[in-house]
């Protein structure tokens, strides 16, 4: 017999034979990505196959069009999305053969595809953005700012998660003085301050329902709020430090001579918070003081997940304290506006002067320098850092720009945005990074990971997407 017909039956044999003693059909699901994911331009579709005997092949097939096979043991598949609409939806499945030709097909998952780094849409309908926006559990975006035309004049914003305008509350007049920075409640109240005519001149807290009706308000306040997990509002005044219900209550006040500025919260209830009178104050839940520390907060305070607290002041260094309030270290920045930021694996990002230019720079837990930022890339004033879930680094630059790093600091990819370098941003929960440009409006940048808010112990100013203040989960 010619030997091109020995290996056919030699293998129609085996199947013949592997068929009458296997009738069980391999198991097979495609284990990444994840059902309902959001994937970028470049997919790793990783299929898992199991079988009591051995595996023949197995198919991959997107939007049920058969694009690849593996024989023996199923291969990584990259996939190029790069020619899809983004935010475009397409299903994946796979079919596994064993050598008994018993086949299966796996559960079909459906992944959405966007173009990291694309800009989504642009909301030029506000104007004169004051500081941070909040982010709502049904993805609402708050925002302070201006009708354009009439920057003196600000309202609170409610914007779709599509860019449109839900609504508007009139807050008062700009306080260039402070910076209203929303904040949400567990009830989904959004509480900001606002300014009854031009600094200096009195201002108030605002409760404003998800609907956008005025709730309450109460004088003689100001600054960014934290809020507590039982609800409650903790907001800087004149008189010391400020304790709302949140029926618009007075819970308690701890009174000083000078301002208080805006406090941030410790996963253990201690409340943190700068003040007028040239130090930095720890409070115990019950208002009764842990400890102070002299030394002129300028920004905004940062916890870590050990309770240790950073903070830039107005002698240029960044402060990091123990719990017990006593210095661990500084770091002299050459800049006072500091607002920390610390990232997964406990570094703490900042804006800092390195050989004469500005960086956004890196340090350890232990105060080493252990980034200084890319050359030639002058960070946004203050400090317009977030932390995503997947690691990835955000930043804003002085040239206009949204710059995502790997956690090893190589970047990514780079947005051009705006037209001024003043950019605060978030993260929202399906990885959209919103950067609030002052003059220009508010850009939504695709991006892949939420806020990484288990992660990392402080990813953003104000810890998360509602501007809490307070740390923990």
């Amino acid at each position: 017999m010619s030997k091109y017909y020995i290996l056919p039956l030699l293998f129609f044999a085996i199947v013949m034979t592997s068929g009458c003693r296997d009738k069980e059909p391999p198991l097979v699901a495609i284990v990444s990505p994840e059902d309902g994911a959001l994937v970028g331009d470049s997919v790793r579709v990783v299929i898992e196959v199991r079988d009591n005997a051995e595996v023949y092949y197995t198919d991959l097939y997107i939007d049920d069009v058969y694009v690849d096979r593996f024989y023996g043991e199923p291969d990584t598949y990259i996939w190029c999305t790069d020619s899809l609409q983004p935010w475009t939806e397409h299903r994946l499945c796979a079919e596994a053969v064993d050598m008994a030709l018993n086949d299966t097909v796996s559960d079909a998952i459906s992944v959405t595809v966007i173009h990291p780094g694309t800009i989504r849409w642009v909301c030029r309908s506000i104007d004169n953005i004051q500081a941070y926006p909040a982010i709502g559990g049904d993805g609402t975006i708050y925002i302070v700012a201006a009708i354009p035309g009439n920057s003196m004049v600000v309202y609170l914003f409610a914007i779709n998660p599509d860019g449109t305008i839900k609504w508007q509350c009139h807050l008062g007049f700009a306080d260039y003085g402070q910076d209203p920075v929303p904040s949400i409640g567990p009830d989904g109240t959004i509480y900001v301050s606002g300014a009854y005519s031009s600094y200096p001149t009195a201002t108030f807290l605002a409760a404003i329902h998800p609907t956008g009706a005025p709730k309450w308000e109460v004088e003689g306040v100001q600054g960014c709020p934290a809020i507590g997990v039982d609800g409650a509002v903790y907001i800087g005044g004149g008189e010391g430090l400020h304790v709302y219900n949140p029926d618009g209550s007075s819970r308690w006040i701890y009174q000083l001579p000078y301002p208080a500025y805006n406090p941030a919260i410790g996963a253990d209830g201690t409340i943190y918070f700068g003040c007028g009178d040239g130090y930095v104050y720890a409070l115990n839940p019950d208002a009764t003081l842990k400890w102070r520390y002299e030394v002129q907060l300028s920004e905004e305070i940062a916890i870590s997940f050990d309770n240790t607290i950073y903070f830039g002041a107005y002698d240029s260094y960044l402060y990091a304290l123990s719990s017990d309030g006593t210095l661990k270290w500084r770091y002299y920045t050459g800049y006072f506006r500091l607002s920390p930021v610390v990232g997964c694996g406990g570094l703490i990002y900042i804006w800092s002067m390195v050989n004469g230019e500005g960086r956004c720079v890196a340090l350890s837990p232990d105060g080493e320098l252990t980034w200084s930022g890319l050359p030639g890339v002058w960070p946004s004033f203050g400090s317009a850092v977030a932390i995503a879930a997947d690691s990835t680094i955000y930043f804003t630059s002085y040239d206009c720009d949204l710059y995502a790093l790997t956690p090893e600091h190589q970047v990514k990819w780079i947005c051009h945005i705006g037209a001024t370098p003043s950019y605060p941003l978030t993260i929202g929960n399906d990885g959209t990074v919103y950067v609030a440009d002052r003059w220009w409006g508010l850009d939504a940048i695709n991006g892949l990971a939420p806020l990484a808010k288990t992660q990392s112990p402080w990813p953003k100013v104000r810890h998360d997407e509602k501007n809490t203040g307070r740390g923990g989960l």
